[in-house]
């Protein structure tokens, strides 16, 4: 029973999350890249007020769920942080990239030659 309530805590959380996110997009960035899909702002609001409100509900409802939820995302958030840090792919290609000056000098060499 635990089990299924922190499964329900994280669904809505994640509705919540991926709604705000598209309410700051939208409102940040507009509408002129997403013609074809454009809804209301205010309806997207709504249903993100929707959500939340459910989540909250949820999570007084159920605070073992609650509970458990919290544990197991800060745990998963916190672990994907420290190997993101350790294991990024973007940390050994900058290491491997030249410096800015190194690739000047190197466009320049033909032009010095002449």
């Amino acid at each position: 029973m635990i089990l299924a309530d922190m499964y329900a805590l994280g669904l809505i959380a994640s509705f919540c999350i991926n709604m705000g996110s598209l309410i700051i997009y939208r409102y940040l960035m507009g509408t002129k890249e997403v013609r074809q899909f454009n809804t209301s702002r205010f309806i997207t609001l709504l249903i993100w007020i929707i959500f939340m409100s459910c989540f909250f509900f949820l999570a007084s409802m159920k605070p073992h769920g609650t509970m458990m939820w919290a544990t197991v995302t800060f745990f998963v958030l916190v672990a994907g942080l420290w190997v993101a840090k350790r294991r990024g792919p973007e940390v050994k290609e900058i290491e491997k990239a030249d410096s800015e000056m190194s690739m000047v000098l190197y466009l320049a060499k033909p032009l010095i030659l002449k």
